[in-house]
């Protein structure tokens, strides 16, 4: 998958997520969105960044746990397998 389809996948979780209504489950989702886009668009990323983004994603508070969780889980981690952050 080339950048810009992260990118589009980044923007969609927002979209969802980032809403005048948000509850706290959803500002969480959009927070972290948000941060892997900042990632996505940066020149500068760090192993660690990665690392402490994917860990924050892998141990979800129990009030965030769900499907928009698990959509923006399962997201970074293929990025993150296809740029190489993270091997198999």
């Amino acid at each position: 998958m080339q950048i810009g389809n992260h990118v589009d996948r980044a923007l969609a979780i927002l979209a969802a997520y980032d809403t005048p209504f948000a509850g706290a489950y959803e500002k969480r989702v959009a927070q972290l969105a948000r941060r892997w886009l900042r990632m996505l668009r940066s020149r500068s990323v760090r192993q660690r960044m990665v690392n402490d983004l994917l860990d924050e994603l892998d141990h979800p508070p129990p009030e965030c746990d769900g499907c928009g969780w698990d959509e923006l889980r399962r997201a970074v981690r293929q990025w993150a397998i296809e740029e190489e952050w993270i091997r198999l």
